[in-house]
């Protein structure tokens, strides 16, 4: 193989001598930036302790209250839809015959 020719990844893949040959072939760059920053130790920090969670009761009725709501509208919508339906049916039926 000659030096001009670049490898690719999957003949890498293929070969340990190609493997040892495409890594000699890599650039020697610092390998700093590539580091993850939490692989760094560092001393810990003190967490401030959160308060207990407590349950919003004003916010619960809010989710409440708006699914109320929209079952309301979407049993009306599905009335309305059932009715249109049935008017349709009966025109059709009295049209026909």
């Amino acid at each position: 193989m000659s030096v001009a020719q670049a490898l690719s990844p999957e003949l890498v893949l293929v070969g340990a001598d190609l493997r040892a040959e495409a890594i000699a072939a890599l650039p020697d760059r610092s390998l700093e930036p590539y580091v993850r920053r939490d692989a760094i130790p560092r001393a810990p920090r003190e967490e401030p302790s959160a308060p207990p969670a407590s349950i919003d009761v004003a916010f619960v009725t809010r989710i409440l209250v708006y699914s109320a709501w929209h079952a309301l509208l979407g049993a009306l919508l599905g009335v309305g839809v059932v009715l249109a339906v049935a008017l349709a049916l009966l025109l059709l039926s009295l049209f026909a015959a």
